[in-house]
Formats: C-alpha cells, structure tokens, sequence
C-alpha cells in the first residue's frame, strides 16, 4: 500500500493544531496569573491604605505607608504591564490557532472530495455492472452486442 503524501501532511497539521492549543492553554494560565497578581497588587494596596488611615492607627503606621506606597504602586504598575503583555501575547497565540485549524480543516477537505470522488466512481462502476447484467439477461444466446449497449 502506498504512503499517501496528504494523509502524513494532515498528520502534521494535527500535531500543529495540538501544540496551537496547548499554547492557548498555557497562555491563558499565564495570563489569569498576571491578573490574579495584579489583584493582589491593588488589595495589598487596599488593605494597606485602610491599615494606615484607621483610627487606632498612629502617626508610625501612616508614616510606615507614605514610604512603602511607591513600591505598592510600582507593584501594581509591573502587575498591569505583566497583564498587558499576557493579553497581547494571547492575540498572537490564537491567531495561530486559528491558522492551525484552518490547515486542519484545508486538507480534511480535499481528502473528503477525494473520498466522495471515489465512492462517486465506485458506485457509477457498480451501476454499469448492474446495466450490463440486465443487458445480458435480455440477450439471447449468441445474440450480437449493439453499439448502444457498449456505452
């Protein structure tokens, strides 16, 4: 049995369209990652402002805050730029999936139209054995094949 060249190619095709997800999948773990840090960032901030602004809090605790607050918002500045860069990378990632899929799809395509090409012929080649059978059961012994009855 020959090798067909379309078949190995749609192998190959699924095997790209199977790292294409996977890379969605990671990428989307990435990306919850860098929000559920960033919301961590922005609590942290949060629960450190309520800290500093209560009541029972003295001047220590707000002096404690007005240092630590440029790192707090630089936290929150990485953790954003960190989302961003996740989201964009993610663009990328399912235009390739997309391309992935395509490919797929592409060659299932052809190999069906071949498929149903073959089952057109075989069943059109069934017909004219069954054509030729009722011909030849109306013939009589030894009678002459017309040139009607060749085609």
């Amino acid at each position: 049995m020959t090798r067909d060249p379309l078949r190995a190619l749609l192998r190959v095709r699924n095997a790209a369209l199977d790292a294409a997800k996977q890379a969605l999948a990671d990428g989307l773990l990435a990306e919850r990652r860098a929000i559920d840090a960033e919301h961590f960032a922005r609590d942290t901030m949060r629960t450190e402002e309520a800290c500093a602004m209560s009541l029972d809090a003295g001047d220590g605790a707000v002096e404690a805050f007005a240092a630590w607050m440029p790192r707090g918002r630089q936290a929150i500045r990485l953790a954003v730029t960190e989302r961003d860069r996740r989201a964009a990378h993610l663009v990328g990632v399912r235009a390739k999936l997309a391309l992935a899929r395509a490919g797929v799809e592409a060659i299932a395509s052809v190999l069906d139209g071949r498929a149903s090409v073959a089952r057109a012929e075989e069943s059109r080649k069934g017909q004219a054995e069954l054509d030729e059978a009722g011909r030849s059961a109306h013939r009589a012994p030894g009678e002459a094949v017309t040139h009607d009855e060749k085609r």
